[in-house]
Formats: structure tokens, sequence, C-alpha cells
């Protein structure tokens, strides 16, 4: 997934291209930034067999967040981290 994931109150500190061009339902997921993610590990575990992974893109400072909503029922959890070393992409497979 690729989700939203800037908070509202970075709005102003995005690049102009992106803050200027881009839908706003594509950049922005609430006030903190992470609301989505809730939803995503909430719906992946009602819908992803045991064994079937969630792969999800963070924003910056979303890492401990989301590790935090993934629960007992998630493990493997792998992080990739981006050319400036910003964990980017989390990977966890559903234990169900």
């Amino acid at each position: 997934s690729n989700p939203p994931y800037v908070s509202c109150e970075d709005r102003g500190g995005l690049q102009r291209e992106v803050r200027d061009y881009e839908p706003p339902a594509a950049l922005y997921a609430g006030s903190t930034g992470n609301e989505i993610y809730e939803r995503l590990i909430h719906d992946s575990e009602r819908t992803l067999r045991p064994g079937g992974m969630l792969v999800m893109e963070l924003g910056y400072r979303s890492l401990e967040p989301v590790r935090a909503l993934l629960g007992p029922a998630w493990d493997e959890l792998e992080v990739a981290t981006d050319l400036a070393g910003i964990p980017r992409v989390l990977a966890a497979r559903f234990k169900g």
C-alpha cells in the first residue's frame, strides 16, 4: 500500500510541486498522518489469510506509531530504509 501519510500540520513543509498539484486525498491522512495505518491494519486482519503479508510505505516519523498498531497477530516485521536512511517500507506477516 502507498497510503497518504502527511499530517495536516506538515502541509506547509511539502515541496510546492507536490503540495500544489497532487490530490489532497493522496497526501493527507489526518492530524498525525498515521490515521490511515490503523484502518489498513484492521482491514488486513479481516481479509488476509494466515501467512499473508501487509506491505506499506511509511511516512516520515511513522515507523514507531505503526509498529505500535501491529499487535500480536503480526510477526516477521521487516523495515527498508530509503536513500536518506529514513524507514520507508514496512512488511509484516499476518499470523492469524
